[in-house]
């Protein structure tokens, strides 16, 4: 995991105008459980970069009233995926009908092979260890936030008055599925 946080502040006149951002980000691949190679052998990879920024400016009017005007944006872009993703095409021969491919979120993803699902049991067959990892692991998660704030103070005596508005953004899109394609 790394994390970067950088400030900025400059004065001129009236202004105070202030920067702020950074990065948030990091990688954790998990080898899968039987070696390098077999069916469905991409490794489990954890993933996210983060960068947000923030610039404002704080007016002094007079000694007893100052506006604060600010903007800011945060950027969420976030993988969990486990299993191959991408370059699978033998859906025939696991038995997949050509109208179920066609309604796969994520065409090319190998199938997850996990005989027994949660369930385990006993007698033949049902203690059979899985061939592959996916399942619960194709999450993609995208966001955008912008906030814009203004506010103006006043100093009068003991009292401080305030008001304010503030406008929010938040685009997301998410992808969050049991499996990419399908689970045998």
């Amino acid at each position: 995991r790394h994390t970067l946080n950088n400030r900025v502040d400059y004065k001129h006149g009236a202004h105070s105008i202030y920067g702020s951002g950074g990065l948030d980000f990091g990688d954790i691949v998990q080898p899968r459980p039987f070696g390098t190679k077999g069916f469905n052998d991409a490794p489990a990879t954890t993933r996210d970069r983060n960068p947000y920024a923030q610039l404002g400016d704080t007016i002094i009017l007079s000694p007893t009233l100052f506006v604060d005007v600010r903007y800011g944006f945060t950027r969420i872009n976030t993988i969990n995926f486990a299993g191959n993703k991408s370059g699978f095409t033998d859906y025939d021969s696991f038995g997949i009908p050509a109208s179920t491919q066609a309604l796969m979120q994520i065409y090319g993803a190998a199938p997850v092979v996990l005989p027994n699902g949660f369930t385990g049991g006993s007698g033949g067959g049902s203690n059979w260890t899985g061939l592959s990892d996916g399942q619960f692991a194709t999450k993609q998660e995208r966001q955008l936030s912008h906030s814009l704030n203004g506010s103006v103070t006043k100093v009068h005596g003991s009292w401080t008055h305030k008001a304010g508005i503030e406008a929010r953004v938040l685009l997301s899109n998410y992808l969050d599925l049991e499996e990419a394609s399908a689970e045998i």
